[in-house]
């Protein structure tokens, strides 16, 4: 598994210890420069396409006094949003407290806060995190049925539908996933849940002007996912 870390240079702690437990788990660990004032180029494009997932670090850079608020590196925006843009799937944010970001968020972002001052209690939730990641398993799901791979063709370019997906176990909803993109392919239309417990269930919901299809719960042993139109 490949993570890129986006982050600030000025964070050495990040580099310093965020990096170790990546490496700790057999993971690749992948980043950018920071060249203030300039925008990512190519070469940091392609290491975020070619990486499997992207742990950002949004943290305190330059005072916001009418607000009472911080801005955020503009570097690490432009990975996190890159990300975006390449249909990225698996995300998570550390967001520190006081940092004011309104940029938009990807359908399967994750967003923890955290404290600076506490930087111990960021860690284990990060090896918490990678632990599940590295324990869960990424489904290609395909969707059915026809009527519903009729209403998304047409509009599937400009992504002027909704999708979303809820991940459930023993009943409980754990995790949720917003704007998730669908995939076109050779055999049909696909969504890409990553990182999904074996013992969880999948339900997914799709909205095209108006029209609302959903599923029932689904084992994640499941290749196909027929939904019914409400």
């Amino acid at each position: 598994m490949k993570i890129f870390v986006a982050y600030s240079f000025h964070d050495a702690w990040i580099k310093k210890y965020v990096f170790e437990i990546l490496k700790a788990y057999g993971i690749e660990v992948e980043s950018g420069e920071e060249l203030e004032g300039q925008q990512i180029d190519d070469g940091v494009k392609e290491k975020i396409k070619l990486s499997d997932a992207m742990i950002a670090f949004t943290t305190r850079r330059d005072k916001i006094e009418a607000r009472d608020a911080w801005k955020t590196s503009d570097w690490v925006i432009q990975e996190m949003d890159h990300a975006d843009s390449i249909g990225m799937t698996k995300v998570l944010e550390f967001r520190e407290l006081g940092v004011e970001f309104t940029g938009g968020r990807a359908g399967n972002r994750q967003l923890k806060d955290f404290n600076s001052a506490d930087q111990l209690q960021c860690l284990v939730e990060l090896a918490r995190i990678i632990s599940r990641w590295r324990s869960g398993i990424d489904m290609r799901v395909k969707l059915l049925p026809e009527d519903l791979i009729g209403a998304l063709w047409p509009v599937l370019r400009l992504k002027d539908y909704e999708c979303s997906y809820i991940i459930r176990r023993a009943g409980q909803e754990i995790a949720r996933a917003d704007k998730v993109n669908i995939v076109r392919e050779d055999q049909g239309l696909f969504i890409y849940p990553r990182a999904i417990p074996l013992d969880a269930f999948l339900e997914v919901s799709i909205s095209v002007k108006g029209q609302r299809w959903s599923s029932p719960a689904r084992s994640v042993g499941a290749f196909e996912l027929t939904l019914e139109k409400e």
